[in-house]
């Protein structure tokens, strides 16, 4: 799409394009009279430049991975696990050294000075804003500290340890030298804790495991997309003062009124229409955001859009294959 948009805007800055398409010049009488010589054919307009070749190395400087799978040691139910991580960074046509904004992080044997056993920690936060590769890095650097002080705060109450880990982190953000007003990130972040999985989740990255049934796999969601789509999530953004609309109803294109957006997760179709509902103030265009959850965003938080994640926690089970954070 977008060298669709680089085609379109390089034949708008030709100068056939610059004609009129609505009514064609009148040809002169000079031009309109016949002549004993061949008139020379009009100069073509240079062809645009294409986007950049995406060449195999060029590929791989953008993209990061463990080179192989790591295997841990579980001592609960004869499990087996191994892990592994890949990170490319997004390709922008006008900015091609933009910074990549994910982090992610894998802590073996958490907590192993604690005494615990087969407790593993992995997690993913995707950045967004002008900050967000800081913001991202940041959390993925604090978070398992905090998480850790918090279990040994809360050794009985995992989730309100994880609560206040995400909630503590969010706050340190704001103290830091980034500025992350209008930027953040979104945190999923699985623990294993020997046949358990507490799963925490804030914005919209996602946990997925694969189910063995019969002869295939099924996908099964471990988190719910913290965004307005969502009617809970939409009502408790309003009554902190958010405005809940979408660009085409701040511009007058279709009427007001939260109708279109449904009560689910996937309203408007798998990726939505293009134009999401967004999170405002409520007299100005900013900050504009799609999720209603996040780590960082200060200006977004004043009306709802908050660092307290929703947890989710499943029993393993022999069908239960692998598991992507993404």
């Amino acid at each position: 799409a977008e060298r669709e948009v680089e085609r379109v805007r390089a034949r708008s800055a030709s100068p056939r394009a610059q004609r009129s398409p609505r009514r064609p010049e009148s040809p002169s009488p000079r031009a309109a009279s016949p002549s004993p010589r061949a008139a020379s054919p009009p100069p073509r307009a240079a062809a645009p430049p294409p986007p950049p070749a995406f060449k195999a190395a060029t590929m791989a400087a953008r993209c990061e991975a463990i080179p192989a799978f790591k295997k841990l040691q579980m001592k609960f139910g004869g499990y087996r696990m191994r892990y592994a991580w890949v990170s490319q960074r997004g390709y922008y046509p006008d900015e091609m050294e933009k910074a990549n904004q994910d982090a992610h992080v894998e802590v073996e044997n958490f907590m192993a000075d604690e005494g615990a056993e087969d407790l593993h920690l992995f997690g993913v936060f995707d950045g967004h804003g002008k900050t967000g590769d800081h913001c991202a890095g940041y959390v993925r650097d604090q978070l398992p500290g905090l998480l850790k002080t918090k279990c040994k705060e809360h050794p009985q109450d995992f989730e309100k340890a994880y609560k206040e880990a995400f909630i503590q982190v969010n706050e340190g953000l704001h103290k830091s030298s980034i500025d992350d007003s209008l930027s953040g990130t979104t945190a999923i972040v699985v623990l294993f804790e020997g046949g358990t999985i507490h799963v925490a989740n804030v914005g919209d990255s996602r946990a997925i495991i694969a189910q063995q049934r019969d002869d295939h796999l099924v996908a099964y969601s471990l988190s719910r997309d913290q965004t307005p789509f969502r009617k809970d999530e939409r009502e408790r953004c309003k009554r902190a003062g958010a405005r809940v609309a979408s660009m085409d109803q701040l511009e007058g294109l279709v009427p007001m009124g939260d109708d279109q957006f449904g009560d689910e997760d996937n309203a408007g179709g798998e990726e939505g229409d293009g134009d999401p509902p967004r999170i405002w103030l409520a007299d100005q265009m900013t900050p504009g955001c799609a999720f209603t959850r996040s780590i960082g965003d200060s200006v977004a938080e004043s009306i709802g859009v908050y660092a307290e994640p929703e947890l989710l926690c499943k029993e393993l089970t022999p069908e239960d294959q692998f598991l992507i954070l993404a």
